[in-house]
C-alpha cells in the first residue's frame, strides 16, 4: 500500500509540475507538518485531493526561474525509511528509472537519500526519506539545479521529530 501511495504521489508531482498551476507566492508556507522559508519566485501549493493519495499530505514547491520543483509526500507510516526507500527503489528500477545514486543513508540520521534519472536523462530528481516510526515524509526534488532546492529544504523547520531529514 506504502508502494502505490510513493508510485503515485510521485506520478502526481510530475504530472502537477508539467502544467502550470497557479500557486501561492509567500514568504513562508507553513503546514500541519512543517513550515519552510520561500524567497524570490518559489510558490507552493497543496495538491488537491484527486492528486494526492487518502491520508498523504502533499505540497509542491517550484521555482520557474530555477527550473525545480520540491515534492513533499507526508503519510502515517510505521514502515522504517530504509525499507520504504528500497522499496521506492525497487519500483522506480521497475519503471525504468536509472540510478545516479542508490539509497544511502544521511551521516547520523535515521533517513536515505538516492538519486534517479528518466530513461532519456531528461528529468533528474534526488529523494529523501525520513520517518519516526508513527509518520514517514518523503521529499523529491526534481529538475536540474537541485542547489537551489536545497537552499529552501535547509530552511525546512519540522513540527514533530524525525519525520523529516536535516538538510
Amino acid at each position: 500500500m506504502l508502494r502505490r501511495k510513493l508510485i503515485q504521489a510521485i506520478g502526481a508531482a510530475a504530472v502537477a509540475a508539467s502544467l502550470y498551476m497557479p500557486a501561492a507566492f509567500a514568504a513562508q508556507l507553513t503546514t500541519p507538518s512543517f513550515t519552510v522559508e520561500l524567497s524570490g519566485d518559489w510558490a507552493s501549493q497543496k495538491l488537491p485531493a484527486n492528486m494526492a493519495q487518502p491520508g498523504v499530505e502533499t505540497y509542491l514547491l517550484a521555482s520557474k526561474k530555477a527550473g525545480v520543483g520540491i515534492l513533499f509526500n507526508i503519510m502515517k507510516s510505521d514502515m522504517k525509511p530504509k525499507e520504504a526507500i528500497q522499496v521506492m527503489a525497487d519500483n522506480l528500477k521497475k519503471q525504468g528509472m536509472r540510478f545516479t545514486m542508490n539509497p544511502i543513508q544521511l551521516p547520523g540520521q535515521d533517513a536515505y537519500q538516492m538519486a534517479y534519472t528518466t530513461r532519456n536523462a531528461r528529468m533528474k530528481s534526488t529523494a529523501y526519506v525520513a520517518g519516526n516510526g508513527k509518520r514517514l515524509s518523503n521529499i523529491t526534488i526534481m529538475g536540474p539545479k537541485q542547489s537551489e532546492a536545497l537552499e529552501v529544504l535547509k530552511t525546512l523547520t519540522p513540527k514533530e521529530q524525525g519525520v523529516f531529514p536535516k538538510f
